[in-house]
């Protein structure tokens, strides 16, 4: 999951790249619940605590908003840890009533432990600050697994904690 966090004054600014849209989005969903549990290998995946996201946005940067704001929501709602997501499908939406994209994915983890996922931190909220998520070349270090520094999707937000 190659993530970054970036400086910023009072909250957590984060940047994930990927080759793949659907992978940018999946890693900017782990990164955003790393930040609440530092290891997300120390969360038990309990298959029957799923959560399925339906989000659409009239821009990229919205739609990655939506993902994360309903992932986050779920973790309030009901203190599940998603530790592991699967985006099944980004694309245009062709239905007059929706949004311009549209994004379907599934989240899988276990329920929140202060005892056994202790150390990270709360997040409040995602917020619409520094928002982008857009297909650019890569910055020196971000070499997929090939070692090109070919273009990549690149996912910039900051969570209000």
């Amino acid at each position: 999951m190659p993530y970054e966090q970036l400086e910023h004054t009072s909250d957590v600014m984060l940047h994930c790249w990927a080759d793949e849209l659907s992978s940018v989005l999946e890693d900017s969903v782990r990164a955003l619940f790393s930040i609440l549990v530092p290891d997300l290998s120390a969360v038990t995946i309990n298959e029957s605590l799923t959560f399925d996201v339906e989000a659409t946005g009239v821009d990229l940067a919205q739609l990655l908003y939506h993902v994360l704001d309903e992932f986050l929501y779920s973790y309030g709602a009901t203190y599940t840890i998603t530790a592991e997501v699967r985006v099944f499908e980004v694309r245009p939406c062709s239905d007059e009533d929706c949004s311009p994209f549209i994004a379907r994915a599934r989240g899988w983890g276990g329920r929140y432990d202060p005892i056994v996922h202790a150390g990270g931190t709360e997040v409040k909220a995602v917020t619409m600050h520094n928002l982008s998520l857009e297909h650019r070349m890569r910055r020196e270090g971000e070499s997929n697994a090939e070692g090109h520094d070919t273009p990549c999707w690149h996912a910039t937000f900051v969570l209000d904690i």
